[in-house]
């Protein structure tokens, strides 16, 4: 929103004390009219989207000739809307019926993530699931879960929150413990649970729970407290006593355990304190055993089905066959973080140690064919050789076919049992359907003949080894090839289709800590590469991450460099960093390469071309000097942001703070490769692209997200962000750059992509969850929901009669969220009152629904009116707005409807400063009532008083519109209140200055600033 001069509301100083309310004075008589028009037209023509119970997300867009839109990304519900039957093979739970050797996906928990499983030992399909939110049980073998405890129990600040272990013994039939913040103790098989006490009443959290195998009711349990403390239990929990075995290094806080031998009866094993010990007279005496164990061990767990086999795990995993005097490795050190051993009681050579198995009671182990990583196991005693895995979920990919309507057509789950994320899409001139990305799915589906086989480490280990493939399907996405790609550690950023049908790819090539740009070329059938290139990261480091066939058989690739040595057709690398911009020839050569950037650093991250032939170029820049053309619609980069990009709280060195500041660009090239038109686009602060498109006029649609305090804007559908915020942003220019023609914020999420119809028709796609500030030390951002995949279809629009350009926060001067009260500034071309008037915030009545022959309609209901003038409105949210999530807002001028625009209801807090401008020093009272400046600061451990609007309702009983009676409240510290005589919306907010001088800042508002001396 563009910043004026001054607010225009003719605010006073408010006084000392507040006086009582001043007698009102009659209004001129207002101007009602009932709008019989419909709502005006919108250039958002469809905002629709797609998923299941857990998170989706679309990643790439495309569309067909025939106007049909594809839209890929990844997913982790079990329930997305497919159409085919396909499954998500990446499900929480993984079940086996050969001791892991092959898997199957099974089901997830309705919600939270598990963390433990146990079948029960006496009930034949009957599970429980220990879980970040509470403990879950099945009864129909993990087919469907039940949460039958809900919440943390006094939840901890350190140390897990999750129900992270779960005991029974069939010797006491329906009694099950689960381990968590507290323990819980259920006596009829987990349909109920109660909390156990804790020795002493403590609260601290249980570091472990140990059951006596031949004694059930024998507990044992040690409470993180300053330092551990060990207790014991004679009747289930009910009563503990403590017990003080031996403390080789006191005052250490390393992992502690008992672990019980279940045929020895008197042999256990206690970890404690960094060293294990050992006895074998019910605990009566304790022997250190830590001298025979390996390094980096930390619990040893007897083998319940042989005599005199123990593992020691940590780093690693040792066996041992002599009672622990011998150890051999089994699992490498540092391979897995082994925290559990469970062994098949119905087949007792097979285990499972955190991600390997076992076939030969421990010999050796072997990692298991899941492609992502169990954080707990279990075997079924009552079906042989059924095991239980638990994960995290893996993401796996979709595909959909839509119509320009939104609606699905055809939809399948694509991928396997590890992680498959899908980076980007295209089609081709017949419309099939082309994907590529990265994958750890071992079963992932690989076609006879494609030109690269599965690798034989995919997914060893599953968090380390991914691999790039391309698929092609037909139009009701059955699989006409899939390939996996040849180089190891590629990551595929861009796909694009040749006339022929041949894919080509752009990506990151790692070899060893060098990133090198890779250009891949498949054959039309997918059997054989055409050509492999890669260029640049000798000495930096260099991507591709954008990429277009040329009707002519050539390939156009983008990215970024840093290697001053990078092959150039133009001038040398300027700055830390520059675009590029290849031409290849049909056979892999460079046939021309151009550097594009100035004195600071630029990256590219999209290309498109239009049928002339014209290159399209988009990414960041934050050099000064960038290379503008002439009358280009941003000819200077952007900056001064108040609040930092990221900031991150690291805890050992600090809070790493980034203010950057880049805006995007956008370049166009002629078909010969020479910079035609280029501009700048963005604001203050952190402008982003991720995509970019042409039409067949040469129009240019870039996408991306911002958390500039407002983006050019143009026709817009959708209100920005909080302040600090991030949002979506998409735009339209002319083919000059001259021009913006379209621009406004979308729901769209934090790497929207976008995909031209051939009618012209923009389709955007991300996810509908807005992205929130990376930050430490700002306000929390509201509770993050299920993202769903998100497809909007714009439409370029003709300019109406008068068309709303803002919207927001009339303190901030922010394009932003509305809250109830709010007094909110709409600026829009085309607003012309009868008169220019101001009411102010001190008016004589409450304020009239219309001023100047004007009206503001939110969701159709006129809003109180503070002030108009042309080109603006100032108005007061109506208190209806409260429990919406969004409102519809139009203008009216004598019945005349301007665009609707989607505008976000949220609490968003602004501070009014002395000249309106949003930003600078804040409009404060020090405590003696004068007014705070660098001239006149307040002291140190005093008051001052700040003016807030946009926090919502603070006081029903001074509604929208109206003037906050004398209410003779004191003042609240750090509370807002209204103030006597004045608007309600507008309130007062007392803070305590520091006990330091210098201009403070108050913490929901980096822009603003009161002195203190």
């Amino acid at each position: 929103m563009a910043k004026s001069p001054a607010l225009s509301t003719r605010v006073p100083a408010p006084p000392r004390h507040w006086g009582t309310l001043v007698v009102p004075r009659c209004l001129t008589a207002l101007l009602v009219f009932t709008l019989a028009a419909a709502a005006a037209d919108s250039p958002l023509k469809l905002s629709r989207t797609y998923g299941g119970g857990a998170y989706d997300s679309a990643t790439a867009i495309a569309t067909d000739r025939e106007g049909y839109v594809i839209l890929a990304g990844n997913t982790t519900s079990n329930d997305f809307p497919v159409t085919n039957n396909s499954r998500n093979a990446g499900t929480q739970f993984a079940v086996s019926r050969d001791d892991g050797r092959t898997w199957a996906p099974l089901s997830n928990l309705p919600s939270g993530a598990p963390a433990s499983v146990l079948a029960d030992p006496s009930t034949a399909h009957l599970w429980y699931a220990g879980a970040t939110n509470g403990v879950f049980r099945s009864t129909d073998d993990g087919l469907t879960w039940q949460m039958t405890f809900s919440g943390q129990p006094d939840c901890p600040s350190f140390g897990s929150c999750s129900f992270r272990s779960l005991m029974a013994s069939a010797a006491r039939p329906g009694v099950v413990y689960a381990l968590g913040p507290r323990i819980l103790k259920s006596t009829d098989s987990g349909a109920t649970w109660t909390l156990l006490p804790l020795p002493g009443a403590s609260t601290a959290t249980p570091y472990y729970l140990a059951q006596q195998p031949s004694q059930p009711d024998h507990l044992f349990v040690a409470l993180f407290s300053a330092g551990l403390y060990d207790f014991q239990s004679f009747d289930g929990g009910q009563t503990w006593s403590g017990y003080s075995p031996p403390l080789v290094q006191p005052g250490s806080s390393c992992f502690s355990g008992v672990f019980f031998d279940p045929i020895d009866t008197q042999r256990f094993y206690l970890s404690e304190h960094c060293d294990v010990f050992r006895t074998t007279d019910g605990g009566a005496t304790f022997q250190p055993i830590t001298n025979t164990l390996p390094a980096g061990t930390y619990a040893v767990m007897p083998d319940p089905t042989r005599p005199g086999n123990l593992y020691a795990s940590g780093s690693g995993l040792f066996r041992s066959t002599d009672n622990g005097h011998t150890w051999a490795e089994v699992i490498p050190y540092n391979a897995a973080n082994v925290t559990y051993v469970v062994t098949d009681p119905t087949h007792p050579d097979a285990a499972f140690a955190a991600g390997f198995g076992t076939q030969d009671h421990g010999a050796t182990f072997t990692r298991l064919p899941l492609g992502r990583e169990p954080v707990a196991a279990a075997f079924d005693p009552h079906t042989p050789r059924r095991a239980i895995a638990v994960t995290s979920g893996a993401v796996s990919g979709f595909v959909t076919r839509l119509n320009s309507s939104g609606d699905i057509l055809t939809a399948s789950y694509f991928g396997g049992q590890g992680i498959t994320n899908i980076t980007a899409a295209t089609t081709d001139s017949g419309g099939s359907i082309y994907v590529t990305g990265t994958t750890t799915s071992p079963d992932f589906p690989v076609t006879a003949g494609a030109a690269g086989s599965a690798p034989a480490n995919l997914g060893q280990p599953a968090y380390v080894r991914a691999y790039a493939f391309v698929t092609k399907f037909d139009r009701d996405l059955q699989i006409v090839y899939s390939t996996f790609l040849s180089e190891d550690q590629l990551q595929p950023n861009a796909i694009s289709v040749a006339s022929d049908g041949a894919a080509v790819v752009a990506s990151g090539l790692y070899t060893g800590n060098v990133l090198r740009c890779s250009i891949l070329k498949l054959n039309p059938a997918g059997s054989d590469l055409l050509f492999s290139a890669a260029f640049g990261g000798v000495h930096g480091y260099t991507n591709c991450t954008a990429i277009a066939a040329a009707p002519d058989g050539q390939t156009i690739a983008a990215g970024s460099t840093q290697d001053p040595t990078f092959p150039s057709n133009s001038s040398p690398l300027k700055g830390a960093g520059d675009a590029i911009l290849l031409r290849l020839s049909p056979d892999g050569s460079l046939l021309a390469s151009h550097l594009l950037g100035g004195a600071g650093e630029e990256t590219a991250v999209a290309l498109a071309l239009d049928t002339s032939g014209n290159v399209y170029m988009t990414g960041t820049t934050n050099s000064k000097d960038f290379p503008v053309s002439a009358g280009a619609f941003q000819t200077t980069l952007r900056g001064g942001c108040p609040y930092p990009s990221s900031s991150i709280a690291t805890g050992f060195i600090g809070t790493i703070t980034s203010y950057r500041t880049d805006d995007a660009y956008i370049a166009k090239f002629d078909p010969a490769g020479n910079r035609v038109a280029s501009t700048y686009f963005g604001a203050d602060c952190l402008d982003v692209p991720t995509a970019i498109a042409a039409d067949s006029a040469g129009h240019v649609w870039i996408a991306g997200t911002t958390n500039s305090s407002s983006i050019a804007l143009a026709m817009p559908f959708e209100s920005g962000p909080r302040s600090t915020y991030y949002k979506a942003f998409v735009t339209e220019l002319d083919d000059s750059l001259q021009r913006v023609i379209l621009s406004s914020y979308a729901s769209a999420g934090d790497r929207p992509v976008l995909a031209l119809g051939p009618g012209g028709d923009a389709y955007l796609g991300g996810t509908s969850t807005n992205p929130v500030p990376p930050y430490s030390g700002l306000p929390a951002p509201p509770p993050v929901r299920n993202g769903r995949a998100y497809l909007a279809k714009i439409q370029t629009q003709y300019p109406y009669p008068i068309s709303i350009r803002s919207a927001g926060n009339a303190f901030s001067l922010r394009s932003g969220p509305v809250s109830p009260g709010q007094i909110t500034l709409i600026t829009a071309d085309g607003l012309v009152p009868d008169q220019a008037i101001d009411l102010g915030f001190t008016p004589s009545a409450p304020l009239p629904r219309t001023l100047g022959g004007v009206q503001v309609l939110f969701d159709g209901e006129p809003a109180p009116i503070v002030s108009v003038a042309p080109g603006r409105v100032v108005c007061v949210a109506p208190d209806s707005l409260a429990g919406k999530s969004w409102v519809a807002l139009q203008i009216a001028v004598h019945g005349t409807l301007s665009n609707v625009q989607m505008t976000e209801i949220a609490a968003d807090r602004a501070l009014l400063t002395r000249d309106g401008s949003g930003a600078g020093a804040a409009f404060a009272h020090n405590a003696d009532g004068s007014i705070n400046s660098k001239d006149n600061p307040a002291p140190t451990n005093s008051v001052v008083t700040l003016y807030v609007t946009g926090a919502g309702i603070v006081d029903p009983a001074c509604p929208a519109g109206g003037i906050a009676p004398a209410t003779g409240v004191a003042v609240a510290i750090d509370g807002l209140l209204p103030i006597a005589g004045y608007l309600c919306g507008y309130y007062q907010m007392v803070v305590r200055t520091p006990p330091y001088a210098g201009e403070i800042t108050p913490v929901f508002n980096y822009a603003i600033t009161y002195s203190v001396r």
